[in-house]
């Protein structure tokens, strides 16, 4: 049922070498942003899209987001990705954004790294992120790991949010932050939960 982007695992080529990542960056198939203007390295259109396997890396190019999933895009799956440099100006230069109308969306098993903008944006209802990591290492105040907009709502299980000074790991109600959307947080590790 499901419209899959994926990168060949061992099995799956002749010469038995896998071109999957292995969870770290430089290692495997990858998404690269070389040059300027407003742009997402992957936009997903279609309902029920597999992403997985890949590494997005934005070079720190200005104006550049990781994945976007747009408003038709409901249940798509988001999974083992790593994703990395993404440059602003903020909301620009986010990790993965979840626009609203991709119900359902899932963002699982992955790292999500140096961004200007959030981790997670979610405008959507019923996000949900399990086994996800971000780490900012910039310093930017309007960064976020996961930031649920108003209307949106996401649940976040076993997800580590971790950065620079100033930054908030999880802005939405009822944790803080100042955001107007809904999470849940299930044993998630953060420096700013209370």
């Amino acid at each position: 049922r499901f419209i899959t982007l994926t990168v060949a695992s061992a099995a799956q080529v002749a010469s038995g070498i896998s071109q999957r990542h292995s969870g770290i960056e430089g290692t495997g198939a990858r998404m690269e942003r070389l040059a300027g203007g407003v742009i997402a390295l992957l936009d997903v259109d279609q309902a029920y899209t597999r992403v997985e396997w890949l590494e997005l890396d934005g070079n720190s190019v200005t104006s550049t987001d990781g994945i976007v999933v747009n408003a038709a895009a409901t249940n798509a799956l988001l999974q083992n990705l790593v994703i990395h440099d993404m440059a602003g100006p903020a909301p620009e230069g986010s990790g993965i954004t979840l626009v609203g109308g991709a119900t359902s969306a899932r963002v699982r098993n992955s790292f999500v790294y140096d961004y200007v903008g959030d981790g997670l944006y979610v405008l959507a209802t019923g996000a949900n992120a399990s086994n996800v990591t971000f780490y900012n290492g910039l310093t930017n105040p309007s960064s976020n790991g996961i930031q649920v907009a108003a209307g949106g709502t996401a649940l976040a299980e076993n997800v580590i949010a971790a950065g620079g000074v100033g930054l908030l790991q999880f802005c939405a109600a009822p944790v803080g932050g100042g955001c107007a959307g809904a999470l849940t947080c299930n044993n998630c590790l953060s420096s700013d939960l209370p």
